[in-house]
């Protein structure tokens, strides 16, 4: 029987290596933007996950997604690249292109802790050379519920920390438009109880958008900050009028290979129609 090096090696009871090469090749075919933080990518698991709250937190030797919502299950971590593989569920692929891109900065460990009571299990993913350690066994016991994604550094690799951690100025534009709130340290960035500053909130066709007449400091006039579950995608200068904005989130919109534009297909087309119009009567 010939090995298949995509396949994952059984090491002990609950730990696998996985081939790093499939990973290797998915994050090139990425290409991810540098700027592009995992804790990005979590907050989309998160609120594909239908979270109601997100915090984040950021310290010396690591940084930490936490968040409500459906939990993971072990059937769903043993293999968590098969999402990108795969069509698979948006939490599931959010979450696994968020480990793909902690990986890369080469960490101590990925670690994740999900589910209640007996049925709480963690995920524990360590970069081993040209494989991928992981590590699927019970969580300690514990009287959390919420999901838990952290990333951890050697006190020697502190400084790769701050590669993938998010300053607070920019939280809000970058989850302006998340479902779930979202809270960075203590503080309480995003609320989506309070409407969101703007002129003209828009809610139709399966995406949401906020217009405003002018420029705001994060989107310039004439342009439109795309979102996809609630995290910033791109910036792209697509209004034509006078001198409206807007943010859009669409879980409907694809995304190019680095996760950093929309594909400009049917619904893409569609949904700018719209925005257009809704644009147009807002400064008639």
């Amino acid at each position: 029987m010939t090995h298949d090096p995509d396949e994952a090696e059984f090491v002990e009871s609950g730990t696998f290596r996985v081939d790093r090469s499939r990973a290797i090749r998915k994050l090139k075919s990425f290409g991810f933007a540098e700027e592009l933080s995992p804790l990005s990518l979590w907050v989309r698991c998160a609120n594909a996950s239908g979270a109601g709250e997100v915090r984040l937190r950021q310290q010396t030797c690591w940084c930490e997604a936490r968040f409500d919502g459906r939990p993971f299950t072990s059937n769903e971590l043993h293999d968590p690249f098969s999402a990108l593989l795969e069509d698979g569920e948006p939490r599931l692929k959010h979450f696994a292109q968020g480990l793909l891109l902690a990986l890369r900065e080469k960490p101590k460990a990925v670690v994740l802790r999900s589910g209640s009571g007996a049925e709480r299990i963690s995920l524990r993913a360590r970069p081993l050379g040209d494989e991928v350690e992981l590590e699927v066994s019970p969580a300690e016991p514990s009287d959390e519920t919420d999901t838990s994604v952290q990333v951890e550094w050697t006190v020697w690799d502190k400084d790769e920390s701050r590669e993938i951690q998010i300053p607070k100025e920019r939280c809000f534009h970058l989850f302006a438009m998340s479902r779930a709130s979202v809270a960075l340290q203590r503080d309480l960035i995003v609320d989506p109880s309070e409407d969101p500053p703007g002129d003209l909130r828009v809610e139709e066709e399966g995406f949401r958008a906020v217009l405003y007449r002018s420029g705001t400091p994060d989107v310039p006039s004439g342009h439109v900050a795309f979102y996809s579950y609630g995290a910033l995608v791109c910036v792209s200068r697509v209004m034509a009028g006078r001198g409206c904005c807007a943010r859009l989130d669409d879980p409907g919109l694809k995304l190019n290979a680095s996760l950093s534009g929309v594909a400009r297909d049917e619904r893409y087309a569609l949904v700018l129609e719209i925005l257009r119009e809704k644009a147009k009567a807002l400064t008639a």
